[in-house]
């Protein structure tokens, strides 16, 4: 992001710092961050903004989660909760901007997948959890490819591939009739069975 103002703000806990600037898709973006603490011992915490607000999933992520970042970044980012499980935690500032999902499976343990449940995020083209298949087939016509069924759930799947390698995934209800999750991930359309499943 390229930063064109940012503001301070005393706030009763401590500083609020608010960051003005230009993100892919959105020249307007704007996040914040409180500050707490005193010396050596500061917390950043996220608390969300202009960029966050809508919750646009979309072949880059959501929001601010990127796909490609590390588990590092992510943890610096006040995005994930890296508690040593397998099943991926997300902040309760990456679940309030719409994540349900973080999955670091890429090379040098990067986001591979960013997903959520939550009905009030949207792709780009308008989609959403709760959609049925035909408002799906509807939004995206030939673009939409059918996916194998997830074998942990014996849920079908849907998928969107973009220009930029990556795909959005639609992983319908067991009856296959709406979409129960939706996520981003790097590389073409594929179900992975681990999403919702944690």
């Amino acid at each position: 992001m390229k930063a064109h103002g940012t503001a301070l703000e005393v706030t009763a806990t401590g500083v609020r710092i608010t960051v003005v600037g230009t993100k892919q898709g959105d020249p307007s973006g704007e996040f914040s961050f409180d500050v707490t603490g005193a010396g050596n011992d500061l917390v950043l915490t996220p608390t969300g903004g202009a960029a966050n607000d809508g919750g646009e999933l979309n072949t880059g992520g959501l929001g601010d989660i990127h796909l490609g970042m590390t588990r590092a970044d992510a943890v610096s980012g006040g995005w994930y909760v890296d508690d040593g499980g397998f099943c991926p935690q997300p902040s309760d500032a990456a679940v309030a901007m719409g994540a349900t999902y973080l999955y670091f499976f890429g090379p040098g343990d990067t986001l591979s997948i960013v997903g959520t449940t939550d009905a009030s995020v949207r792709t780009p083209s308008g989609a959403h959890v709760g959609m049925t298949l035909s408002e799906l087939q509807a939004t995206y016509g030939s673009q939409l490819v059918a996916l194998d069924t997830n074998v942990m759930t014996g849920a079908p799947g849907w998928g969107v591939a973009a220009d930029d390698g990556n795909s959005i995934v639609f992983q319908m209800d067991a009856g296959g009739s709406a979409v129960e999750v939706m996520y981003a991930q790097s590389g073409p359309p594929a179900l992975n069975p681990g999403v919702g499943n944690c």
